[in-house]
């Protein structure tokens, strides 16, 4: 697949990570409920856990032009396993692009009858810029594989070591469209200072196939319709929320890209 890579400007960006990806996958139980809850009015994109009711439905989510999209894991609930949006959530863990920041760079690629893979993208993008990033933006899929925790991460149990119970189900969808905010670095090739701040966001996925030297972290929320940029995808499109395996197959996209100078912790 040929890829259109655009230069938009020199923008190295800070982030926002709220807590560590690992506590989530540890399983660690918030101390304070009542300090999870944040509302997006600041943020553009992002990607972590949230819920709109309880700290019981943590599930999958990601924002897309300010919304939040949530997936509950409360299994006693009727909207359990269902997508729900809003501007007010609560969230263990997240990372945030704030509305100022802008990409330095697009790529994107036009259905002409080729197909690459997510990680293909990621590799592209880092061989030109080499530095961690950070991409946002649409892609048509010719098979999306992904999956969504499906019990909340607060009973100390490690999800992987008990993923029969926190990803009992997996997604292979065909000819599907997507919005998606993902991360991703070379952790070898990293200064000290910001390689520790990048493990709170990136981690090796053993429900992934495909490893290669880039460490990543990706979110997709399933569209109704194909969509040519992101800044087009509205809540009433939205179909799920998922976490994205890399080896999915892509038929097109168009891809913002933020290259990571700083991650700032709270």
């Amino acid at each position: 697949m040929k890829f259109d890579f655009k230069k938009l400007g020199d923008f190295p960006a800070t982030f926002e990570c709220k807590n560590d990806i690992q506590d989530v996958i540890d399983g660690k139980k918030p101390e304070n409920p009542d300090s999870l809850w944040m509302n997006t009015d600041s943020f553009s994109q992002g990607l972590g856990n949230g819920a709109i009711k309880n700290i019981n439905s943590l599930g999958e989510s990601i924002i897309i032009n300010g919304v939040a999209y949530v997936k509950s894991t409360d299994q006693a609930a009727s909207d359990y396993y269902k997508l729900a949006a809003g501007k007010k959530f609560m969230t263990s863990w997240i990372f945030l692009i704030r509305k100022e920041v802008k990409p330095s760079y697009q790529i994107s690629a036009d259905d002409k009858g080729q197909r690459c893979k997510v990680i293909d993208i990621y590799q592209a993008i880092y061989e030109k810029i080499k530095v961690p990033f950070v991409v946002s933006g649409v892609i048509n899929f010719a098979n999306l594989k992904a999956a969504a925790i499906a019990k909340a991460p607060i009973l100390g149990e490690n999800i992987f070591e008990h993923k029969e119970t926190y990803y009992p189900y997996k997604i292979d969808l065909k000819n599907v469209s997507g919005a998606i905010v993902g991360v991703a670095a070379n952790l070898a090739n990293v200064n000290e200072n910001l390689g520790k701040k990048l493990k709170k966001v990136v981690y090796y996925n053993p429900l992934e196939i495909e490893a290669g030297r880039l460490t990543t972290h990706e979110h997709i929320l399933i569209l109704n319709k194909i969509v040519k940029a992101i800044e087009e995808v509205s809540q009433i499109d939205a179909t799920d929320v998922q976490h994205l395996f890399t080896d999915s197959e892509v038929n097109s996209f168009n891809l913002n890209i933020y290259t990571i100078n700083e991650i700032v912790l709270c």
